[in-house]
């Protein structure tokens, strides 16, 4: 079975570009359209790696983190923020950022994106 990819955004068209593009490369993947969904998703599931976005209604990508780093099952799992405002978010989070792997900004590049998600699954290359 191959490592699931969790990809958490309330814009159906990202997670349908995201969701092909991992699938492609072998990946296992479920999607959440709000916080509150990926916060229980990724509890249920234990994914391998989290795709978030930081603005959504309910629970912003901060404060799903946030919540999963303070849960000892899930506060080991790598997490990749995607958000349009990068420097308001390493303004206003900046303590919190300690526990994202690695920020994109949007727009980004979806073979970028899979290439620093295979970087820290530990893949050496697509499958």
């Amino acid at each position: 079975m191959g490592k699931t990819i969790l990809i958490v955004d309330d814009e159906v068209h990202i997670i349908d570009a995201l969701s092909l593009k991992f699938r492609q490369a072998r990946f296992d993947v479920i999607s959440a359209y709000d916080g509150e969904e990926g916060l229980r998703m990724a509890r249920e599931a234990l994914p391998d790696l989290l795709i978030v976005d930081f603005m959504m209604p309910s629970m912003n990508g901060m404060e799903l983190i946030r919540e999963l780093r303070s849960d000892k099952a899930t506060r080991r799992i790598p997490v990749i923020l995607l958000t349009a405002m990068e420097q308001e978010v390493k303004d206003k989070w900046q303590d919190d950022l300690a526990s994202v792997n690695h920020i994109m900004s949007k727009p980004f590049s979806p073979r970028e994106l899979l290439s620093r998600s295979m970087d820290l699954l530990g893949e050496t290359s697509c499958r």
